[in-house]
């Protein structure tokens, strides 16, 4: 093969086809097949995105792009990385049997089939209206004003299809969002509210949101579309109804959007009604930095190198009304006064009695408990003050969750604090050079590894019950009922990387609500319209940006001018506090 892939897929051993006929079911071979690629590959190369565009998920794009030659296994990149080189996953992944890549090659040979999606009815506006108008109606009259929606329509009609565990993955997505970006003290899980679970329902008051939030939201949401006068009898007047009981003109929002849009600035600050500074949130979580490094009740670590940064890094653990308070100092340089280990008793603090060990860092991360168990975050500049993104001379994201090594405040957070704090070994405690009482005062600040690991073992567990209860009933069904929570993906990085793809027009034709790609691709080619529109690449079967389609542009997006045009609905825009 002449072209090198990052596979970190199936894997080594030699295939017996002895134990390939013992193994292998014809009738099943789809399944297991793709088993194979969701238990072994997807970890990298579909819940997270190793090697870009490579998707276990796609069958599609694999073949297209190699790694899969239907019928022959020696010309598929795969079975090159796992029967030829050997060499992939890497040695401290999980390695498959022999007779599992017996099975993985002979399902390759046979066709490489994914299993048939299960068969989803296509939702139409008319049907998502009704549900959601049946559910008001059943509610008590008093709740209803706090009632609010969610639909993924939009990927159940799609015509490629979602898998079951991708639709799980995206309800799973939503329930973390909305119970991170809450005050409240107990998980809340939207429900669903339809049989094809599509649309989910939550009422405002569960998140704290009832106090104008939800309009906060609908001034960034670019796919409002109002259906009130719609020339659709029975449309318009499902909406006119639903409208009437809610109090709102756009009940209902799309979860993959709000997903990749809420968990980011600026609504993640919004809806968590985060403070401008690190001394604000303090405050409202009664942690006092101050005293507690002159208490001594703080427990502090550093090292040389991190997952963030190439510099070294600093973390003090304290403690907050709701639980944890772990807040990062983080530097552009190792030399001077950005070397911890010649300067690890900072900040330099008024009237300090170790000034002259302090270090002078560049900006931080705090995490922090949320009152229902799970975290929230804030990223800080070196005086303290609340940043969107953390300057990449600092800290950079390998991950590139929001599409770049750019540091995001929430979405990056949350894509590599999948499971709390992470792990780390302390080498300040003995590496550093201070003698002494300074010496004293770092020893009495840095706990002994094992204290530390306890501490971080609690700090994960209480993290992780509180991930099941968002989380859990979604992921831990079917033949995944009893698999571990913390080796599925983290699922907003997973939906926010799908979500920011480019757009076909598949995908374009399933979020205008029309029936299938050939219409759209009829439409854009004799509508001059939608070509201004930059929509023209859709009509030859190519693609657009997905930014190109949900920028708002004084107050309006790409999708609502085309939806406009489609006559699917009126443009819906929020203008000071009211909407129109």
């Amino acid at each position: 093969m002449s072209r090198t892939i990052g596979f970190a897929c199936v894997l080594v051993l030699l295939v017996r086809t002895t134990e390939a006929q013992e193994t292998v079911r014809p009738d099943q071979l789809a399944e297991q097949g793709y088993g194979l690629l969701k238990k072994y590959c997807a970890r990298c190369h579909g819940d997270t995105f190793a090697v870009t565009g490579l998707d276990v998920y796609d069958r599609s794009g694999l073949v297209e792009a190699g790694y899969i030659e239907a019928g022959d296994p020696e010309k598929s990149q795969i079975w090159q990385r796992v029967g030829v080189d050997r060499d992939m996953p890497p040695e401290d992944q999980p390695q498959p049997s022999a007779e599992e890549i017996a099975v993985l090659k002979e399902w390759i040979r046979a066709g490489a089939e994914f299993p048939a999606l299960d068969t989803r009815s296509p939702v139409t506006l008319v049907g998502m209206y009704q549900a959601m108008h049946d559910h008001l109606q059943s509610a008590p009259a008093e709740d209803r004003p706090f009632l609010r929606f969610y639909t993924f329509a939009n990927l159940n009609n799609h015509p490629a299809g979602v898998t079951n565990d991708e639709f799980r993955l995206y309800q799973a997505a939503l329930s973390k969002a909305i119970n991170g970006l809450s005050w409240q003290s107990r998980i809340v899980r939207p429900v669903a509210v339809d049989q094809q679970q599509t649309l989910f329902v939550i009422d405002l008051r569960d998140y704290g949101w009832e106090d104008g939030l939800w309009t906060e939201i609908l001034r960034q949401y670019p796919y409002g579309l109002r259906h009130d006068q719609s020339s659709d009898d029975r449309l318009r007047s499902l909406a006119k109804r639903v409208l009437e009981m809610t109090g709102t003109s756009i009940p209902c929002l799309r979860g993959d959007w709000f997903v990749a849009h809420a968990t980011r600035p600026p609504l993640y600050h919004t809806l968590l009604q985060l403070p401008e500074t690190a001394a604000a949130l303090e405050a409202k979580l009664s942690v006092d930095v101050v005293s507690d490094f002159r208490n001594d009740r703080l427990q502090r670590a550093g090292f040389a190198t991190s997952g963030v940064s190439n510099q070294n890094r600093l973390v003090d653990r304290h403690r907050s009304v709701h639980g944890i308070y772990w807040k990062s100092y983080d530097f552009k340089s190792n030399v001077g006064r950005g070397n911890l280990f010649q300067f690890p008793l900072g900040p330099e603090f008024e009237n300090g009695e170790f000034s002259k060990h302090a270090f002078a860092h560049d900006g931080g991360e705090i995490i922090f408990s949320l009152p229902n168990g799970l975290h929230g975050y804030l990223l800080v500049d070196s005086k303290g003050n609340r940043i969107d993104e953390g300057p990449v001379d600092v800290v950079s994201n390998s991950l590139k969750t929001g599409g770049t090594p750019i540091i995001i405040n929430g979405m990056s957070c949350m894509a590599c604090h999948k499971h709390g704090v992470i792990t780390f070994r302390d080498t300040l405690r003995e590496g550093a050079g201070v003698f002494g009482t300074a010496r004293d005062k770092l020893r009495r600040l840095t706990p002994l590894e094992s204290e530390m690991d306890g501490l971080l073992d609690q700090d994960r567990e209480q993290f992780v019950a509180a991930l099941g209860e968002a989380v859990g009933k979604f992921l831990q069904v079917g033949d995944d009922r009893d698999r571990d929570l913390q080796s599925f993906p983290e699922p907003i990085s997973a939906v926010v990387t799908r979500y920011q793809a480019d757009l076909g027009p598949q995908t374009v034709a399933a979020e205008l609500w029309l029936d299938d790609s050939a219409e759209l691709e009829r439409i854009v080619e004799t509508n001059s319209r939608l070509k201004t529109l930059g929509l023209g690449p859709l009509a030859g079967g190519a693609t657009i940006k997905r930014q190109s389609w949900d920028a708002l542009s004084g107050g309006v997006s790409t999708f609502q001018l085309g939806a406009s045009a489609l006559d699917i609905g009126t443009p819906h825009r929020v203008f000071g506090g009211s909407t129109e």
